[in-house]
């Protein structure tokens, strides 16, 4: 069903790859990142001035 409509609109150029996997093996994945944590910066008192 999915791949059908894939292939009935692929683009003039270019190229589309399809893999399909199970739910166990979309929940076995592991993601690896190497983008620094970037500590939250506090949020400063707001001041009230009449």
């Amino acid at each position: 069903m999915h791949i059908a409509r894939v292939k009935s609109s692929l683009p003039p150029l270019g190229d589309i790859g399809i893999i399909c996997i199970t739910d166990k093996q979309f929940g076995q994945m592991e993601i690896f990142s190497c983008k620094k944590m970037i500590e939250k910066k506090d949020i400063p008192q707001q001041l009230e001035l009449f």
